[in-house]
């Protein structure tokens, strides 16, 4: 009776989506369009690493995640909205952010990053009176 029971539920959630046909338009635009975004995400969690190894300063990770955070070459869908990616100042914010999340299992560390990260932008701030993040136009 259990087995029973479970093939009807079976049925019934398969009766709720429509199947998706070779032909159709709609059968996998969301999917290669969510490996994209994965794909990003991984790009930008490596831009974090080699930031928290020191390969990278601030202001090279930000650029980074600019190229990243517009959707890439194809004009896809910002992955960060547009004030932040618009933003050189918020771009910093958030890799430092991201940078944060990525020690969040060392706090101490976490901090000491953050700490010498928000020098650096302050100090660029001061000087320069503002950010410019290359690759900008």
């Amino acid at each position: 009776m259990t087995h029973t029971l479970r093939t009807e539920k079976r049925l019934r959630a398969s009766e709720t989506f429509a199947p998706l046909h070779a032909g159709s338009a709609m059968a996998f635009p969301a999917r290669t369009e969510a490996q994209q975004t994965l794909q990003r995400v991984r790009q930008k969690q490596q831009v974090i690493d080699d930031l928290i190894a020191g390969r990278l300063d601030l202001f090279q990770a930000a650029s980074h995640f600019q190229s990243l955070s517009t959707g890439g070459p194809d004009g896809g869908t910002s992955f960060l909205g547009d004030r932040e990616t618009s933003n050189p100042e918020n771009l910093c914010r958030a890799v430092i952010g991201w940078a944060n999340l990525a020690l969040r299992e060392r706090p101490e560390r976490a901090a000491l990053l953050a700490e010498r990260l928000e020098h650096d932008l302050q100090s660029h701030l001061a000087q320069h009176g503002g950010v410019c993040i290359l690759g900008e136009s």
